[in-house]
């Protein structure tokens, strides 16, 4: 069935260059976005979700969260780590040349460990202001002892700020079990042949 703009006269054919089976598109995308069910396609990357309740729990109440930046296989670091209406974010202290949130912006796919399990995670640029204040607020709150608070003030800092990344899971493709084959029947053993009888007689 061909969707057409109920007051565009434009011939069928012509609906894919003006654009309106994009619409499509944008719908996945959104559903993407909000971690809804997208048709799984074989060799198509999954798209990122947002955490299981356990481990959300365990990294808002964790003091750190280790975290691997990149496909790269290497080791683990731990970095600060905040929840926020239900989101992971975290941010940049040092800015270092070969930091994690510089490989992120050239590849924005790693891993962190949380919960005794090692999860797949994709990272994106937090650009809101808004959230950007309220994980200003969040680290503060977190980080409130007299040893850490001078650094969840420095995370607070412009120039961390502007590293805020958003952290989401990203569901590893279901494992199809192959079928088990029908095992061939026993065979039912079969009564003497003519010539052993013939000796048994």
């Amino acid at each position: 069935m061909t969707l057409r703009h109920p007051a565009d006269p434009t011939p069928p054919r012509a609906l894919f260059r003006r654009g309106y089976f994009e619409v499509s598109l944008v719908a996945l995308r959104a559903k993407a976005e909000a971690g809804s069910h997208v048709p799984r396609t074989p060799g198509v990357a999954m798209p990122p979700t947002r955490f299981a309740p356990k481990l959300l729990k365990a990294i808002d109440e964790g003091m750190y969260l280790r975290i691997r930046a990149g496909r790269t296989p290497h080791r683990f670091i731990g970095i600060w780590a905040v929840v926020v209406d239900g989101r992971v974010f975290v941010r940049s202290w040092s800015l270092k040349p070969r930091s994690w949130w510089r490989t992120f912006l050239e590849e924005p796919s790693g891993a962190i460990e949380v919960a005794g399990r090692e999860v797949p995670v994709s990272a994106r640029q937090t650009p809101s202001e808004r959230l950007r204040d309220a994980i200003d607020q969040a680290y503060l709150a977190k980080y409130h002892t007299k040893g850490s608070l001078k650094y969840a003030r420095d995370l607070g800092s412009a120039k961390s700020r502007d590293t805020t990344t958003e952290l989401r899971a990203v569901a590893r493709p279901a494992v199809r079990q192959p079928r088990p084959t029908d095992a061939p029947r026993p065979r039912a053993p079969r009564g003497r042949s003519r010539s052993a009888r013939r000796k048994a007689s």
